[in-house]
């Protein structure tokens, strides 16, 4: 199972969840995944609302093969 990096994520604490999806064929499920991505800040923002004092957050990562089909030739090396 693949492992958060502590400096993007916090720590798990008692309130924290942690969901990891596949994606099955990743080529022709590209469009989908990209629109869910993108649908994270809004839905995180709506989710929030409910109890501002939660401070909810949320991250989405994406692995290097899916990266590759979902923004080919857009790869930034540090």
């Amino acid at each position: 199972m693949p492992e958060p990096q502590s400096a993007i994520i916090p720590e798990p604490s008692e309130n924290a969840l942690f969901l990891v999806l596949g994606v099955n064929d990743p080529s022709r499920n590209r469009n989908a995944v990209a629109r869910a991505l993108a649908n994270v800040p809004a839905i995180t923002r709506t989710v929030g609302a409910i109890d501002a004092k939660a401070r909810l957050v949320s991250a989405a990562a994406v692995g290097s093969e899916l990266w590759d089909v979902l923004s080919p030739k857009r790869r930034i090396f540090y």
